[in-house]
């Protein structure tokens, strides 16, 4: 009989596998170059930063709902990155923050002037893993609307009503289903490299990891007797009730640190590979990971820095390789 490890590791590297596969159609369709040199067209010389509401990650406070980049979050769904795409478009030389989107959902009117469905990548795959439709539009546009009546529901976008509800979509604060979007001043926001769109990380990354880097962007922004950007650690309880992460959440630093978009310093205490405390020292006081944000690695391309960090996971590598030294 085998046992429920055995299970779960085959699971794992089937997951594993597929994101690889879905990575590589991505890259070798010519998808994710396309779409970053349609960023790079619309962001041309723009800041080199990009801004984002507190309350767009953590909650206002304790009892408060989840964070609304936690609640938009779906198993298959653009919402998140589209979300975030959003933001970065409003923040875009020539943007009308607060207007209706006079960019087109599909077709540009304008040479050189992206649509929306070219400024996101993705692909879908069945339940047999096979990815399909690696390019077709159509399953973009499928997916982009999908993606825009989720930001709807919760209140992200104002849209309209029929067949072309989601044409001159209008983005909203992110706190605040009601108020038109205006960018964040420098100090009431979190501000994430452009190279994290520019380059694809956008789109190569899960929402959890996602979720936990920019959390954990907010925390170096965050006052307190270290360097801004390192020595970085998350309480269980902030975990929980600030940032609304579960388990699977938090354990996407596993990813981020194989990637180098992360330094982590374990617990010494804890096996890397689950977390857990050996049977020798259950009763001792753990200790927090610590993480230190790497910013130059965002200038490398997001879905082939995953890749090759999938390719050496399935070969093998423990994060014991990839702890500093």
């Amino acid at each position: 009989m085998q046992s429920q490890g055995d299970i779960g590791a085959r699971s794992l590297r089937g997951r594993l596998e597929l994101r690889q596969r879905t990575l590589r159609a991505l890259v070798d369709t010519g998808l994710d170059a396309a779409v970053r040199s349609a960023r790079q067209r619309m962001w041309r010389h723009g800041s080199h930063r990009v801004r984002l509401r507190h309350g767009l990650l953590a909650r206002a406070g304790p009892g408060e709902p989840l964070p609304p980049l936690r609640r938009i979050s779906a198993p298959r769904s653009l919402a998140v990155q589209l979300q975030l795409m959003a933001l970065f478009e409003a923040q875009c030389p020539g943007a009308r923050a607060g207007e209706p989107s006079r960019r087109p959902l599909v077709d540009p009117r304008t040479m050189g002037e992206p649509s929306w469905v070219e400024l996101v990548c993705s692909l879908a795959s069945n339940s047999s893993g096979l990815v399909r439709g690696a390019t077709a539009k159509q399953n973009r546009v499928r997916q982009l609307k999908h993606a825009l009546a989720r930001l709807a529901d919760h209140g992200m976008i104002e849209a309209g009503v029929g067949y072309h509800r989601f044409a001159g979509f209008r983005l909203l604060d992110e706190t605040s289903a009601e108020v038109p979007y205006s960018v964040p001043e420098i100090n009431r926001s979190v501000t994430v490299p452009a190279e994290f769109f520019l380059n694809g990380w956008v789109h190569a990354l899960t929402d959890n990891e996602i979720s936990l880097y920019l959390a954990l962007r907010l925390l170096a922004r965050s006052p307190g007797p270290v360097e801004p950007g390192s020595n970085l650690f998350l309480a269980q309880r902030m975990r929980t009730e600030t940032f609304g992460f579960d388990r699977a959440t938090y354990e996407a630093h596993r990813m981020l640190m194989r990637c180098g978009l992360v330094t982590v310093t374990m617990d010494p205490l804890r096996n890397p590979g689950d977390g857990t405390l050996s049977g020798s020292r259950k009763g001792t006081t753990s200790q927090y990971h610590r993480f230190t944000l790497n910013d130059d690695t965002l200038r490398q391309q997001g879905a082939s820095t995953v890749i090759d960090a999938l390719t050496r996971q399935l070969a093998g590598q423990t994060l014991w390789d990839v702890l500093p030294a």
